[in-house]
């Protein structure tokens, strides 16, 4: 459960970038009291702030579960033309990356269908 709650916060941050920006949330507060407006947010460490996903809770900002998913994303950007990202033929490719591009897809689609209003 622990890569996979990762996975999603991380993905969760790639797919709304304006939502989960740190220097963007932190630049729309003045310098007076910022870490004190920050805190409930989970900035730091825990919040009262709850975020939910997919019935996972997170009580500090998605923010910080971004764990570079950049190798991910660009892996999976290729999967779907067509090149695989380990040798071999599909069927010879880690279970892990395969279920991992299934939720990076699945996300992405859900995501596409709530911005559509479908």
């Amino acid at each position: 459960m622990g890569e996979y709650v990762y996975l999603i916060a991380g993905l969760e941050v790639a797919l709304e970038p304006k939502k989960f920006n740190c220097n963007q949330c932190a630049a729309s507060y003045k310098e007076i009291n910022k870490a004190a407006k920050r805190k409930p947010k989970g900035c730091y460490d825990y919040s009262t702030r709850v975020y939910k996903i997919e019935n996972v809770l997170y009580k500090s900002c998605i923010g910080n579960y971004n764990n570079s998913m950049d190798f991910l994303l660009e892996a999976f950007s290729f999967y779907e033309k067509g090149m695989l990202p380990f040798k071999g033929t599909l069927a010879e490719q880690p279970a892990k990356i395969i279920d991992i591009f299934n939720i990076i897809e699945q996300r992405r689609n859900e995501k596409i269908k709530v911005k559509d209003g479908k």
